[in-house]
């Protein structure tokens, strides 16, 4: 009796320890994106930069995984004004997300995340620019390409369910725009990110 006392015991303090873990990790993110939004100013900004800029702080992370990212630049420059902080926040939870799943699914063998760039801008500057995120990993189901981005829900067992959530409600605050754009249970994801052309 004594014996199940104490494992009963352990149980809970464990239980109370992951919930406090857990608890921080939601508070350091939230507080990380307080302030991004906060410093956060309309500037002109080189896309392809941006992204270039954000590959190579995940570097260290996409190797250790055996994970190649792949940026294929657009054929011409693609400027536009809007918070390039809040940009690359986003589009850096978006591909440590996709090196996250990939690393779960294939520990050994990795995979690969690309990047590209859609134009759909006219004369005049009205319409969007598309950041596509593409990985070979674990896939969505078509079921949950909405609720990803509801507050605490996760595809992981370690995630916080706070990362999406965040960054659709960021993208929105900079008149943009964040969804799946296509998903193959097994066969890997598309995430968009469409933001507005105008300088």
């Amino acid at each position: 009796t004594e014996q199940k006392w104490v494992s009963r015991e352990q149980l809970l303090i464990n239980g109370f320890e992951e919930i406090q873990r857990n608890f921080k990790k939601i508070v350091n993110t939230t507080r990380m994106f307080r302030r991004v939004v906060a410093k956060g100013r309309n500037e002109i900004l080189r896309v392809d930069e941006i992204i270039n800029e954000t590959i190579d702080l995940l570097r260290d992370t996409s190797d250790r995984a055996h994970i190649r990212i792949i940026f294929l630049p657009p054929p011409q420059l693609v400027i536009i004004r809007n918070q390039g902080a809040v940009l690359e926040q986003v589009l850096l939870n978006v591909i440590l997300n996709a090196l996250q799943q990939i690393a779960e699914l294939r520990p050994d063998t990795g995979g690969w995340v690309q990047v590209w760039i859609e134009q759909n801008c006219d004369s005049i500057n009205k319409g969007f620019i598309r950041i596509l995120i593409e990985d070979n990993g674990p896939g969505i189901h078509t079921n949950l390409w909405e609720k990803i981005f509801n507050v605490g829900y996760s595809t992981r067992e370690d995630g916080s369910g706070i990362g999406l959530y965040i960054s659709r409600n960021l993208f929105d605050s900079i008149g943009g725009r964040i969804y799946v754009q296509e998903s193959i249970v097994m066969s890997g994801t598309i995430f968009a990110l469409e933001i507005p052309c105008h300088l």
